[in-house]
């Protein structure tokens, strides 16, 4: 912010205040980013392990359908099977 282009901001507090100002809204600026960035990754971060999930729902789905395919092809041969 140009200081001389505002009549009322000639004296060095008011210059301080400015710049002091300036450096509080650079700040919070600073602090929204970081914000959303973490957010971000959050969520990015979050979406691969729903989809790990989905993965290991998935593989386990398959491996009782085995183990149950399993279970009855040893009931059929008289075989008791372990629990």
């Amino acid at each position: 912010m140009n200081i001389d282009s505002i009549p009322s901001m000639n004296t060095k507090a008011e210059a301080i205040f400015i710049n002091n100002a300036d450096a509080e809204i650079a700040e919070q600026c600073r602090i929204r980013e970081d914000a959303i960035i973490h957010e971000r990754v959050t969520n990015e971060r979050l979406a691969a392990q729903e989809a790990r999930i989905d993965c290991l729902t998935k593989e386990n789905n398959s491996l009782e359908e085995e183990n149950s395919r399993l279970k009855d092809l040893l009931a059929k041969n008289g075989i008791k099977a372990e629990d």
